[in-house]
């Protein structure tokens, strides 16, 4: 039998604490390429506070962030955003999506929750997926 090594104990669940090694999360809402679903993307997701993990298909780096409005923060993605706080912010979420382009990463919806908890349900998932 495999020893599975768990990072820690994580809260992702509201009340609940569960031990789940980090190759097991199951997003909610996978969207393969963002930049032909950005879309669908933009239209599941309006008015959702939710934490979410952008993946790079190829490196598999990834980057994890929350929003009380997740269709509101994609809307954020688009390119000339990403330029323009490319120049004032050292984001290398922003310079990988410019870089790299929309189509070689993979937008995950790891938990939708109360917008008031986002940033702890944030820090659940970056403590056990360590992006």
């Amino acid at each position: 039998m495999k020893n599975i090594k768990y990072n820690k104990t994580v809260s992702l669940f509201e009340n609940e604490d569960i031990c789940i090694p980090h190759n097991k999360v199951k997003p909610i809402k996978i969207y393969n390429d963002s930049l032909l679903n950005k879309f669908n993307a933009l239209e599941d997701n309006q008015s959702k506070s939710a934490v979410y993990r952008w993946l790079h298909n190829t490196n598999n780096k990834s980057y994890v962030g929350s929003y009380k409005d997740l269709s509101g923060r994609l809307k954020d993605y688009d390119i000339n955003y990403l330029k323009r706080k490319v120049l004032t912010s050292n984001s290398r979420i922003y310079r990988a999506l410019l870089e790299d382009g929309y189509e070689s990463f993979t937008l995950e919806i790891l938990k939708y929750c109360d917008k008031n908890i986002r940033f702890e349900r944030e820090q659940d998932y970056m403590d056990l997926l360590k992006p």
